[in-house]
């Protein structure tokens, strides 16, 4: 009964992610960034940088890259490499002055 309602739930959900190209568009640009981010940190590990990019020209860029749009959409770029120069020291406040507990 439970997995009955779960796959019920599911599928309501389902109905309305799927019922228009834009609903579908939005939901796995949304899931690419779970594998983006891991991507990212695997990468940091690694001592390779990345960065995550939105705004760019989507339709000249998958023209470049001929995709299929039919089957394929990109929603971001991340590019990765190593960096030429130090990363710069950067000026934060203190964790103290950011933060504040409320208990």
């Amino acid at each position: 009964e439970k997995l009955d309602m779960y796959l019920g739930l599911y599928a309501n959900h389902l109905k309305d992610i799927l019922a228009t190209d834009e609903n579908i568009y939005s939901w796995t640009s949304k899931q690419s960034y779970i594998a983006l981010g891991n991507m990212m940190t695997a990468a940091a590990i690694k001592g390779i940088d990345s960065c995550p990019i939105e705004g760019f020209e989507k339709e000249k860029l998958e023209e470049i890259l001929k995709l299929d749009t039919k089957k394929y959409q990109l929603s971001v770029v991340v590019p990765f490499g190593y960096r030429i120069n130090e990363q710069s020291s950067q000026q934060r406040e203190s964790f103290e002055k950011i933060v504040e507990f409320i208990k």
